[in-house]
């Protein structure tokens, strides 16, 4: 792998995410030529300051790496948002092109997750068609691309390219009647895009392969066991950092859960690159091994061994019924933080409990469809990269996702997750303090206290 990477250009987008900075940093540990990032500017930041806080922090801590080129573009824009500069210096440099930019947000309308997820990879198929040195584009999907299906083999299904044509149509001619479309037993537009988009590439004729990673947590090992950067997803579940409730979830308490470290899925996107020039074919990896991975029973041990004497403590409550987890939330969380609120209210508290306790509801609700839903996936071609990476890079880029030890990595992984929580909100504080300390020495000029600022 690595003597492959060492003739290569890549372009990969999604570079600022959880999973692009893996798939970024184990890039970089191989001797790749050059490493393109389409990035834009954000929050007063150019792209270029962008990448250089992205590498000033964790998993990187050091300088820009000078091998990487960044451009300002945008996912959501014509042709990507690039200068026509831009556009032909990637066109005569570009080998290998990781997409892995997308919208993952579950409750965004599906005109907005069309556009982000299915015409942005539309324009990069197209950019992607006139680069002459390209040889695989690399598709980032999602495990649950296919979800309301019981068994999801690695194939792209031949009924969806039907619905593909008729809603690039309907987005086309009358965008406003997507919000009436029929998702076909998809629990959020984040999935049924995904589904069109793999339709998309696979009828590009683009030599292609696509990567579908299912939830995914904390690294096994690059850059450091149970690194983690964010609480989305299933992380929140884990802590419900921003909520404080150890709030109900209905779970499917014996079933596989698919989920995998963001490294062996960053390593996966890496190795099926790399196969599709040993191996000319136009080949999906499903990144879940149904056969080994932990059920929602181990993954509900794990956590709760982890945190149980952490302080402050938290729990991952898990229940097979439904209605029994409703209840629970209705009268052990609902009923009292109304009239918590209420109380509040009354003695002009200007802390609302009710407003907690509903996000937090809605953060289950987004991912209860996925731990109560049995899904078994075909293991067949991630197996087969496993065994073909030669063993003296097996260490460096791991993708075998059956030899890992699930209650220890869960455990390990819960941890890092409850210290990252803690970090940050230890951060938070002291940027308040700052705030407060700034405040007050601006109040004071000459060293006498403004009367206003000064408590009687």
């Amino acid at each position: 792998m690595q003597d492959y990477y060492t003739e290569q250009k890549i372009l990969l987008t999604g570079a600022t995410g959880f999973l692009g900075k893996i798939i970024l940093h184990q890039l970089l540990k191989t001797k790749v030529r050059k490493v393109f990032l389409i990035v834009r500017p954000r929050e007063g930041q150019t792209p270029h300051s962008r990448i250089e806080a992205l590498f000033a922090e964790d998993p990187f801590q050091r300088t820009v790496d000078s091998r990487i080129v960044v451009l300002e573009g945008d996912i959501s824009k014509p042709r990507l948002g690039l200068s026509h500069v831009d556009e032909a210096y990637l066109r005569s440099e570009v080998s290998v092109y990781i997409n892995n930019a997308a919208s993952v947000r579950f409750e965004h309308s599906l005109r907005s997750v069309v556009e982000l997820n299915l015409i942005s990879t539309l324009e990069a198929l197209l950019l992607a068609k006139s680069w002459p040195r390209l040889n695989c584009f690399v598709y980032v999907s999602t495990a649950y691309s296919n979800c309301p299906l019981a068994v999801v083999q690695e194939k792209v299904y031949r009924h969806i390219f039907v619905s593909l044509e008729n809603l690039l149509r309907a987005y086309e001619t009358d965008p406003a009647s997507l919000s009436k479309w029929n998702l076909r037993g998809h629990p959020n537009t984040y999935t049924f895009s995904k589904q069109h988009a793999e339709a998309l590439v696979a009828s590009s004729g683009l030599p292609h392969v696509i990567v579908r990673p299912p939830t995914i947590v904390g690294s096994l090992a690059a850059p450091s066991r149970g690194w983690v950067d964010n609480f989305n997803g299933f992380n929140s579940l884990i802590l419900l950092s921003e909520i404080g409730r150890n709030l109900p979830l209905h779970a499917a308490m014996n079933s596989p859960m698919a989920v995998a470290p963001v490294d062996v899925c960053a390593n996966v996107v890496l190795g099926a690159a790399w196969r599709r020039n040993v191996r000319p074919e136009n080949l999906v990896y499903n990144c879940s091994d149904s056969r080994t991975a932990p059920s929602m029973a181990t993954i509900g041990r794990a956590i709760n061994s982890a945190l149980e004497h952490q302080v402050p403590s938290r729990k991952l409550r898990l229940t097979s019924s439904r209605i029994r987890s409703e209840l629970i939330f209705i009268f052990l969380f609902l009923i009292p933080a109304l009239l918590k609120q209420f109380f509040n209210i009354l003695t002009r508290n200007p802390d609302r409990p009710l407003r907690k306790v509903l996000r937090g509801k809605v953060r289950c609700a987004m991912v209860e469809y996925f731990t109560s839903t049995t899904i078994f996936f075909e293991y067949k071609n991630v197996r087969e990269l496993s065994e073909e990476i030669p063993p003296h890079e097996r260490h460096i880029f791991n993708t075998d996702l059956s030899a890992i030890d699930w209650p220890t990595f869960l455990q390990d992984s819960a941890l890092c997750l409850w210290r990252f929580a803690e970090d940050r909100k230890a951060r938070r504080r002291n940027t308040e303090m700052s705030i407060s300390d700034g405040n007050n020495r601006a109040a004071t000029t000459n060293g006498v206290q403004d009367p206003a600022t000064t408590k009687l």
